[in-house]
């Protein structure tokens, strides 16, 4: 059984973003999601993977020669 889907004030606490943020993404297709009836859901896979999708990973400090 897949995990229940969460709402637009669930989704966006877990992203660390103001609901309004996840909407305006929402509006302009930026973020996946899901219509049941009349309601904008979010697949915590989908939250996820966008967040592994968006990871920039940390580079090694060189040191400086003068």
């Amino acid at each position: 059984m897949s995990e229940p889907l969460l709402d637009y004030k669930q989704a966006a606490k877990q992203l660390g973003l103001k609901e309004s943020t996840l909407k305006d993404w929402v509006y302009h297709k930026k973020f996946p999601y899901v219509k049941v009836g009349r309601r904008t859901c979010f697949k915590p896979e989908d939250i996820t993977n966008f967040i592994n999708a968006n990871r920039v990973e940390a580079v090694e400090a060189q040191e400086k020669t003068s």
